[in-house]
């Protein structure tokens, strides 16, 4: 059995309290595992925002065929250590009528549809 005995030094503690410098980076990978990158979080959150924006126009403009698109998009960093959000600007078409909408959403699920002046 003395031959599965190893010699070998302990394995490497990537995080040592003892060693300082070791763990500069750990903060830095728990900030950036809940990060999105540039972009992805408008793509992620674009058709939950047009069909919000969508919903409310065909109740607004009293329009079940009502368009919407797209103006201008932009990501938002929230409060401080807040969560980043996406905001559109959002343009519904229908039945004659046009209305405008801010549009912020967290994530793929819960989004605020806010009508405006164009």
């Amino acid at each position: 059995m003395d031959h599965l005995r190893s010699n070998s030094p302990d394995p490497v503690v990537w995080c040592d309290s003892r060693r300082r410098g070791r763990c500069w980076w750990l903060p830095l990978l728990a900030l950036s595992a809940g990060c999105v990158s540039d972009g992805t979080l408008l793509e992620e959150n674009a058709a939950v925002a047009l069909r919000s924006a969508r919903f409310q126009a065909r109740q607004d403009l009293d329009c079940p065929g009502a368009v919407v698109n797209v103006l201008s998009e932009k990501e938002v960093p929230g409060a401080p250590w807040g969560y980043l959000y996406s905001d559109y600007r959002i343009r519904a078409e229908g039945c004659g009528s046009t209305a405008f909408y801010d549009v912020e959403c967290r994530d793929e699920s819960l989004c605020d549809v806010k009508r405006v002046q164009p």
